[in-house]
């Protein structure tokens, strides 16, 4: 009897531990995704060479409003990461969005303004690549890493969705600050820009 229950005790403990190994697995899988990660990480070592702030206006009825300026000046970009390092983004839905704010707002406010960020860089192969960000004044984050085709929904931090909506407010303030400096020159996004970044 005393074997048997022993079988049975044994049995119970392993599936127990198997369960427990399976939810420290999903848990650590999540916390490694979800992880927030800086411009710079994002990068991963490639020298930007250029970059592009843009101001984005997407009227109701449209058309979408786009007005940008591009340096390839070595200190303003500096300036920029140091800036979009301060605000590194994670790789997870923000379920915020789906509990009352986000698309209600992307949808509703008239008109609806985002801040894109385009950073180009040449790979160890010379070939052209460009990390991105699109962030709204209601705290959508969009994220274009590089080698990947579309955008990853992102937050600001591992969990808030507020740190987004300072995120929009310092980078619109950097636009504002930069669009009238010697550095920076007036830049009209490509069309294949617009159709890899700005969704209207």
């Amino acid at each position: 009897m005393m074997t048997v229950f022993g079988k049975q005790f044994s049995r119970a403990w392993r599936s127990r531990c198997v369960v427990l190994l399976c939810l420290l697995a999903v848990a650590g899988g999540w916390l490694w995704f979800s992880r927030p990660v800086t411009a710079s990480q994002q990068l991963r070592g490639y020298a930007v060479s250029g970059v592009q702030v843009i101001d984005v206006v997407m009227p109701s009825g449209g058309p979408t409003q786009l007005h940008g300026i591009a340096t390839e000046d070595s200190e303003e970009i500096q300036e920029l990461l140091g800036l979009l390092d301060q605000y590194p983004t994670n790789r997870k839905w923000d379920w915020s969005w789906m509990l009352g704010e986000g698309f209600g707002d992307y949808n509703g406010k008239d008109p609806y303004s985002s801040v894109w960020v385009v950073l180009s860089f040449r790979d160890a192969d010379g070939k052209a690549g460009s990390l991105q960000y699109i962030v709204s004044e209601t705290g959508r984050v969009q994220v274009f890493e590089p080698n990947r085709f579309g955008d990853v929904p992102a937050g600001v931090g591992r969990f808030g969705a507020e740190g987004a909506k300072q995120y929009f407010a310092a980078l619109h303030r950097f636009y504002e600050q930069k669009v009238d400096s010697p550095l920076w020159a007036p830049s009209t996004p490509t069309e294949e820009e617009r159709s890899t970044g700005v969704d209207a």
